[in-house]
């Protein structure tokens, strides 16, 4: 299979150690696949209050071309929102962790919605939580939420779920 494909196998092998197969294909890189999946100019605000999780949806966002910003509580989250909107460099998306202390992602949000501009109460605002369940979902919906996606997060659903906010609200994202 692997000379079928015009490739390289090669195989190293010691008693008493192991053996390790080396499979060398060229293969080339899907480029619409990959244009699919990149952002570009799009800012990005996510919230979280576990530094592991935040760091790990903000670099995984990065790789697809969002610049983030990072905020550690929902009144972090919402003292940034005001200061870039008073920049004039407002997000294209916000990822609201549910459950933080002092201010959730549902209080966040309604917080984010009182603001006194036109782009706060249209900005997408999606959820990013481990309540999956349809009644989480819909409980994100009514407080102001654009969308919902579950822990783990998985960048393909992320992904998934800011084009189909951009293409439901037609948001400039």
């Amino acid at each position: 299979m692997v000379e079928l494909m015009e490739g390289t196998i090669e195989c190293e092998s010691e008693v008493g150690k192991g053996t390790t197969f080396t499979i060398t294909l060229d293969i080339p890189v899907a480029e619409r696949q990959l244009e699919e999946m990149r952002f570009e100019n799009v800012d990005a605000l996510i919230a979280d209050d576990d530094p592991v999780l935040l760091d790990t949806a903000a670099d995984a966002l990065e790789s697809l071309g969002i610049c983030t910003e990072r905020a550690r509580s929902g009144p972090e989250a919402l003292e940034m929102i005001r200061r870039r909107h008073a920049e004039r460099k407002d997000y294209g998306v916000v990822i609201l962790d549910w459950r933080m202390p002092g201010m959730n992602g549902l209080d966040a949000t309604r917080n984010i919605r009182k603001l006194e501009n036109k782009w706060a109460a249209s900005i997408p605002i999606i959820a990013m939580t481990a309540d999956a369940f349809s009644e989480n979902v819909a409980e994100c919906l009514e407080a102001g939420m654009n969308g919902h996606i579950a822990k783990p997060v998985d960048m393909k659903l992320v992904i998934k779920e800011i084009r189909r906010i951009k293409e439901e609200k037609k948001f400039e994202i």
